[in-house]
């Protein structure tokens, strides 16, 4: 299913952990160099700068390629623009396809943007051909994102699969009727706790492809549900969202069902990822509620001006630095294995069979057979003759 050759992709990882290795000083130079060369990477991977500029260049390309075709049918476009578009975005796939399959690009800027062009029109064409409501819009986005999350192991569109599936929710639900209203926070809640669990989760089938290739779109996807947790019951984007969607027309100081139970969670769930990221030595849970903690700050100024805005950010801001200089504190003796110093990768014993498995496969070899030069030798009478 996957574009990218797979055996390169388990490559990428090894020299990945060779790299991670040896910047903790767990292996040489000369072990990395050994690594290096025996997983050598083929993709075409430029430099995060020149990534950024292929991509805008690659945009501009494309931008003028499809206004250079519009012009050809400019006197029928009005008939003609979806079937342009659907035609656009089929030659972009089919030049993401060669650019993989004979270039070797891999993240290299000019793929991503002929994805994105090419989702983009994809959707565009469907849209204006058949004009979909909200939830079967939801549903073709979802379609085109998880084929090309699945196809390509791109985060964005990993991001749009989550967004969409969780918006065909929210319009499945509020069709429903009006009990449903109630409660789709609570179901969009479940939903973003559902698609943590499932990022969170090892394939035990083939746990080395699965960290090769799509170990950074769940990561991603691990980061955006826990956000989706906290954002799909908090107070301020409950009540607003409901007052738009609803058209409840609330005024200042009403209020919406379950309102307490959306402040709890507001004031909760930062110190209880906190707490969680703390107890299972846990960076993103750690880092992603010291997050909340501002968005929390500035929830409360907004229902509660008590003082200007510049305060509670600049209040919000020195309970972040306060909170991680008490976290700093604590952990710069390890914790039971938990420390603030930088670690690179998620699980240390996972990480060390790795590098142990790499240099035994490098540094591996069949020992040469030492050639007995022995025969030919004669004895008589007592004993040997001298020769062997």
């Amino acid at each position: 299913m996957i574009a990218y050759s797979a055996q390169w992709l388990k490559d990428l990882s090894v020299v990945k952990a060779g790299r991670e290795a040896f910047d903790e000083h767990l292996i040489s130079r000369e072990e990395l160099s050994a690594i290096e060369n025996r997983y050598p990477g083929k993709f075409y991977t430029p430099h995060f700068i020149i990534r950024i500029g292929l991509f805008l260049l690659t945009l501009v390309i494309l931008l003028f390629s499809f206004g250079l075709l519009a012009l050809l049918f400019m006197s029928n476009i009005e008939n003609a623009y979806s079937g342009l578009m659907m035609f656009f975005s089929i030659i972009c796939f089919v030049s993401l396809e060669v650019l993989i399959d004979r270039k070797k690009h891999f993240r290299s800027g000019v793929d991503e943007a002929l994805l994105y062009v090419a989702s983009l029109l994809l959707f565009l064409s469907i849209f204006f051909i058949i004009h979909p409501s909200n939830l079967v819009s939801a549903g073709i986005v979802f379609i085109i994102s998880i084929f090309s999350a699945m196809r390509y192991a791109d985060r964005l569109m990993v991001l749009l699969a989550y967004l969409s599936l969780g918006g065909m929710l929210f319009f499945t639900a509020i069709e429903i009727g009006s009990l449903m209203k109630q409660v789709v926070p609570f179901l969009l809640l479940i939903y973003s706790m559902l698609c943590y669990l499932f990022s969170s989760r090892k394939n035990e089938l083939n746990v080395s492809f699965a960290s090769a290739v799509y170990a950074h779109c769940f990561q991603f996807l691990k980061i955006i549900s826990l956000l989706g947790v906290y954002i799909s019951v908090n107070f301020w984007v409950v009540r607003e969202l409901s007052n738009i969607m609803f058209n409840l027309h609330l005024q200042a100081g009403q209020t919406i069902p379950f309102g307490w139970l959306f402040w709890i969670s507001t004031l909760m769930i930062p110190a209880l990822y906190i707490f969680i990221g703390l107890r299972k030595k846990d960076r993103i849970f750690l880092r992603i509620g010291m997050l909340l903690v501002a968005a929390m700050m500035i929830t409360i100024r907004y229902y509660y001006p008590v003082y200007a805005i510049e305060w509670w950010i600049g209040l919000a801001g020195l309970l972040m630095i306060f909170s991680s200089w008490i976290l700093i504190r604590y952990l710069r003796i390890p914790r039971r294995g938990f420390t603030d110093q930088e670690e690179h990768r998620n699980n240390h014993e996972d990480a060390m069979q790795v590098e142990s498995l790499v240099i035994a496969e490098t540094f591996s070899g069949t020992a040469g057979t030492v050639e007995q030069g022995f025969g030919g030798g004669s004895f008589g009478g007592g004993g040997s003759t001298g020769t062997f």
